[in-house]
């Protein structure tokens, strides 16, 4: 009776940095619209598809910025994807990688949306960055280097999702250099 339950409500996650609030809405809802700039899906596994990823703004300031993901489910699921965004500055030196980590755990069958917030950090320096999604399998990754393959890469679902451009702000209390 619960899992016809949860079936038919519809969920949004909300994460930041490692905690993720879950909120239900009713199955009348719709789910607001999210596309690649090419209008392709991509599958990553059986019965997981990403219908769309955006990302709220393309500069980075104290605010912060949301990824936007929208997904479709059948059961069952094979493959849990693990993301990972890939920031490159503009001279391809010091890469910057943040783990969002498991993608909609909780969702079943069906469409799906969630949303990722970045907040300015120390860690991401201002300039200008070319942004990469990465999904790959973790748990065959672990499993991999537990089985004493400790260079063991993980297996990517999809090639690389692009999402452009990102500016990133300096912040606004920045200390002058005299």
């Amino acid at each position: 009776m619960l899992h016809e339950f949860l079936q038919r409500c519809a969920w949004t996650a909300r994460a930041s940095d490692e905690l993720t609030l879950l909120q239900q809405r009713q199955p009348a809802e719709t789910l607001p619209s999210s596309s690649f700039s090419s209008g392709d899906t991509v599958a990553l596994g059986t019965g997981t598809t990403l219908t769309g990823i955006t990302k709220s703004a393309d500069e980075l300031t104290g605010a912060g910025i949301e990824i936007k993901m929208s997904w479709d489910f059948q059961e069952p699921r094979e493959v849990l994807p693990w993301m990972f965004l890939k920031l490159t500055p503009r001279d391809h030196r010091n890469e910057i990688i943040i783990s969002r980590g498991l993608c909609a755990p909780e969702a079943t069958s069906g469409p799906y949306q969630e949303s990722w917030h970045i907040s300015a950090s120390e860690r991401i320096p201002e300039g200008d960055y070319g942004v990469e999604v990465f999904f790959v399998d973790n748990s065959k990754r672990v499993w991999a280097a537990k089985s004493g393959q400790p260079d063991a890469q993980p297996p990517l679902l999809s090639p690389p999702v692009p999402l452009g451009e990102l500016r990133v702000a300096p912040p606004r209390n920045k200390p002058s250099r005299n």
